[in-house]
């Protein structure tokens, strides 16, 4: 809990543009359930009492708050660092462990935006990310979500 409110604190509020019924610690909590979980919009808006619309608002808004509160602790290190806390993995040398998600999203109803959010490969529609970890657990890249592939 102490993390959340450490967090809490980091966030210039004053940029939401949402107007919620939920004060700005319920969208936080709200949004890291998200983050961490991923329960559909329809369960959140449940637990809020909103419709799944308004939900989807708050957490794209919350996000770029998120973002925009935390990108300063996000950097790809130098190569001198990172050469100095690479591991010795089956004769490689890592500096850094690159993986890649596709997070589920609700379909648009309107065809050209529902084929941009398509992926073939997992045969749903999905935003897909990438997140660079130094081998010492330390996150240095968080790549923008981008639509389907």
């Amino acid at each position: 809990m102490k993390e959340l409110i450490d967090l809490y604190g980091q966030i210039d509020w004053k940029e939401s543009s949402e107007n919620s019924r939920l004060n700005s610690f319920q969208r936080l909590t709200l949004t890291m359930l998200w983050l961490r979980n991923y329960p559909s919009l329809k369960i959140l808006a449940w637990i809020a009492n909103m419709d799944p619309s308004s939900i989807s608002r708050m957490l794209n808004d919350t996000v770029e708050l998120l973002w925009n509160a935390l990108k300063g602790f996000v950097a790809i290190p130098r190569i001198t660092e990172r050469l100095h806390h690479a591991k010795r993995i089956w004769n490689y040398l890592v500096v850094l462990v690159v993986d890649g998600t596709e997070q589920k999203v609700l379909q648009s109803k309107k065809k050209a935006k529902a084929n941009i959010t398509y992926s073939g490969k997992k045969k749903m529609h999905t935003f897909t990310k990438l997140i660079a970890v130094t081998p010492n657990g330390k996150i240095c890249f968080i790549s923008d979500s981008y639509p389907g592939i």
